[in-house]
């Protein structure tokens, strides 16, 4: 995929985009540029950063005909819950896929053709984090 390279500035309501690059070393040269004779851990230089964005996201899935779905899974596999898209929080909130994981499972966005599919795109993540060691303990 694609992506854009956001250059910012500020914190807050000062919080703004300087410009859009479409590559890391293209923001980079400009950082460098408005931080000349600054030092790197100056408040102003603190201030500056570069944000990665895919272009475009999910335009992809959403041309195959798939859904946004949530999936809550206990890390036994056992299935808390399935939403589509619109039972979620909001459209938005699924549009990055994304996987968290908890204590007590794994709260997965996916986009699928049905919820069956949902659960078993967020169960193999699952099985894929248990492997890697990348299950939390529980205090």
């Amino acid at each position: 995929m694609a992506k854009a390279y956001v250059l910012t500035e500020g914190e807050y309501s000062d919080y703004h985009i300087i410009g859009v690059y479409s590559t890391r070393e293209n923001a980079e040269a400009i950082k460098k540029w408005l931080l000349a004779g600054e030092s790197e851990n100056s408040y102003f230089a603190s201030l500056v950063d570069i944000e990665e964005y895919e272009l475009d996201p999910c335009l992809d899935a959403i041309r195959q005909g798939l859904t946004a779905y949530q999936v809550h899974m206990k890390w036994d596999g056992d299935t808390e819950g399935v939403y589509s898209a619109d039972d979620c929080y909001s459209r938005e909130e699924v549009l990055g896929v994304e996987l968290m994981a908890y204590p007590w499972g794994i709260r997965g966005k996916v986009f699928a053709r049905d919820e069956q599919h949902a659960v078993k795109i967020v169960n193999e993540k699952r099985a894929q984090m248990i492997a890697q060691g990348l299950k939390p303990q529980r205090n």
